[in-house]
């Protein structure tokens, strides 16, 4: 594991960012192809009826690419391409993406599974993930019952009861 010294601030740090800081830096734990060396970004948007994730995933062949749905959590898993055997290279730097990969969200709600879409085109993966019926919003009409007009009930009609 690689320690990473972070320099004193002036000023407490809350609580949340010290976590926040501290999980960033966990990926790095895991070397030697380990799962999420470098996670690949990803975008997630509600689209009224579906949910949309966008994932940059430049260099990867779409085959080596796994995605998962299983209730509201969705992961993607894969593998980057894997490094040319170039002996005599002494790196001085090396910072492109290799081995594999896993990347886990959670969605705000259910989604209908078996209408779930995918496609990769230009080294971006789009999945489109339709919402559940009981998850999409909708205006409900309100029957019946009583109004107040001025004091005094009047039925839903809108006229006054007479005595």
């Amino acid at each position: 594991m690689t320690l990473i010294r972070r320099p004193m601030e002036r000023h407490p740090i809350p609580m949340r960012s010290a976590i926040e800081r501290l999980l960033s830096d966990w990926p790095s734990a895991f070397t030697d192809g380990g799962f999420g060396e470098v996670a690949p970004a990803l975008d997630v948007c509600d689209s009224g009826d579906a949910y949309v994730v966008e994932s940059e995933l430049p260099g990867v062949n779409p085959d080596d690419v796994e995605v998962v749905i299983e209730g509201r959590t969705l992961t993607i898993k894969g593998r980057f391409a894997e490094d040319r055997d170039e002996d005599g290279h002494n790196y001085l730097l090396r910072e492109r993406r290799r081995g594999q990969f896993m990347r886990a969200v959670a969605l705000p709600g259910m989604v209908e599974v078996d209408q779930v879409t995918s496609k990769y085109e230009d080294g971006e993966l789009i999945i489109t993930l339709p919402k559940a019926e009981q998850n999409r919003a909708r205006r409900v009409q309100i029957e019946g019952g009583h109004q107040r007009d001025g004091g005094a009930w009047a039925q839903s009609g809108g006229s006054e009861q007479e005595s």
